[in-house]
């Protein structure tokens, strides 16, 4: 990870053309097949949930398989470096991330349901299917993002400007990435700075682990907290500067301490793990 060689950014440049072209064919197909605007499919609302989960899954199929390609035959760099492999490790170290996102989620949604004031959370469907195809599509975003953020630009960004800033430029570049959307400049402003943390944090996870799986299961259950939280529909009336209002979970006070807690709980982790 620490190895620096010259990275060709005209190479880099064409993998972002080529994401972002895939990326529109994508929304523009998935459009089409809802008859409905990109942001209905965006924010999987207007649509048949499975649309939603279907259009988000092909997404990052195509960005797992753009970044293997990139990687392996434009960057010419071994497959192992982008963290995918390890066993029984992998194993360890995915169900340890989920225990830790799933705690935080935990935490912050029984905070936000006695915030709320509200006896019950509807959520208008079979429970049961709605947690499985969120389970899905919070694992394939999770596996995506981390495959993106933390093993193709922080391996890529290492190699041309050392380890402390492939991390500071990965996780700029994450938090970038989620705050293009309605909402207030102040809960822009303290998601970014969240995400900077939070962004960081599953950088250090990836480098001392040497696999991505410790930072798959900590994303994956941190989405899907969002989603069933933003279902239940807990936030309506709050206040936005504590609880992020109806736009992102993280973008409120209470969602940047959300990020510290995890990152007291990844580094107790580490110290009764060791699991370099």
């Amino acid at each position: 990870m620490e190895e620096k060689n010259k990275i060709d950014m005209k190479r880099l440049l064409l993998f972002f053309v080529v994401l972002a072209a895939g990326w529109g064919l994508i929304v523009m197909f998935y459009s089409f097949l809802a008859g409905g605007s990109l942001f209905s499919i965006m924010n999987g609302g207007g649509v048949p949930r499975w649309l939603a989960v279907s259009y988000l899954l092909t997404l990052y199929v195509f960005v797992v398989l753009t970044i293997i390609y990139f990687w392996t035959r434009v960057f010419h760099i071994p497959f192992r470096a982008l963290g995918l492999g390890g066993g029984i490790k992998s194993v360890k170290l995915f169900s340890g991330g989920v225990c830790l996102g799933l705690f935080i989620s935990i935490i912050y949604g029984m905070a936000l349901f006695m915030a709320s004031g509200k006896a019950e959370a509807g959520f208008g469907e079979n429970f049961g299917m709605f947690l499985f195809l969120n389970i899905l599509s919070a694992l394939g975003i999770a596996f995506g993002e981390e495959l993106l953020f933390r093993g193709f630009f922080l391996g890529v960004f290492s190699r041309r400007w050392g380890l402390t800033g492939g991390v500071l430029a990965s996780s700029f570049l994450f938090a970038l990435a989620h705050i293009f959307s309605p909402g207030a400049v102040v809960n822009k402003i303290i998601l970014f700075t969240g995400l900077v943390i939070l962004g960081s944090l599953l950088c250090i996870a990836f480098i001392r682990t040497g696999i991505l799986w410790l930072s798959v299961g900590i994303h994956s259950m941190l989405i899907l907290g969002s989603i069933v939280e933003s279902k239940a529909d807990l936030r309506a009336g709050l206040p936005a500067m504590l609880w992020g209002g109806n736009w992102n979970h993280l973008s409120g006070i209470m969602g940047l301490a959300a990020i510290l807690l995890l990152l007291v709980l990844v580094l107790i982790f580490f110290r009764k793990n060791n699991p370099a």
